[in-house]
């Protein structure tokens, strides 16, 4: 978990919020990956979320060599809309996902092609279980994102499915 870690970074956050006086690390979610062991060589990322629910395509990018900070980089949102990230109207938000969720499962049956055999079942807390999912699906991922850059919410499967004894990813993407 992020938050057992988090004062070992107080010194990269505090370099964040030179930059960007708004940064709040309990607004992001940390992504790591390390490409060379032995050489230290890899990157962090801090993606920003919406009400700890909400992906967002606000990242930032720390590369790393030697296990020393090489580079700090914003991405995702482009430089016109970095004013965005304090507009979002959280009231829209809400209803539209409320909107969505009322109907989430015929929405997905009918959106994503191949993905469940027969109308997808939720589980209590509205996300899509994992009954009747087609057969060759190992497994997937659902969630939220918001895009600064065109102002739009949508919803994302990233989809495991083995197809011809190949594992391959895919991503369906509704927007809402």
């Amino acid at each position: 978990e992020f938050h057992e870690y988090k004062n070992q970074f107080n010194n990269l956050f505090e370099t964040i919020k030179k930059y960007d006086p708004t940064f709040n690390e309990d607004d992001y979610k940390m992504m790591y990956k390390i490409q060379d062991k032995e050489n230290g060589v890899g990157l962090i990322q801090f993606v920003y979320y919406i009400s700890e629910k909400i992906r967002t395509n606000k990242v930032y990018t720390i590369t790393f060599d030697e296990y020393k900070v090489t580079n700090i980089y914003l991405g995702g949102v482009r430089k016109e809309n970095i004013d965005n990230v304090n507009k979002v109207d959280m009231g829209s938000i809400k209803t539209k996902i409320s909107n969505f969720e009322e109907n989430k499962a015929v929405i997905v049956k009918s959106k994503i092609e191949n993905f469940y055999k027969k109308t997808p079942i939720l589980n209590i807390d509205n996300s899509l279980s994992k009954l009747n999912l087609s057969d060759n699906i190992i497994d997937f991922e659902e969630y939220y994102r918001y895009d600064f850059n065109t102002n739009k919410l949508s919803y994302i499967v990233d989809i495991t499915e083995e197809i011809e004894n190949n594992i391959d990813m895919r991503t369906s993407i509704i927007e809402i």
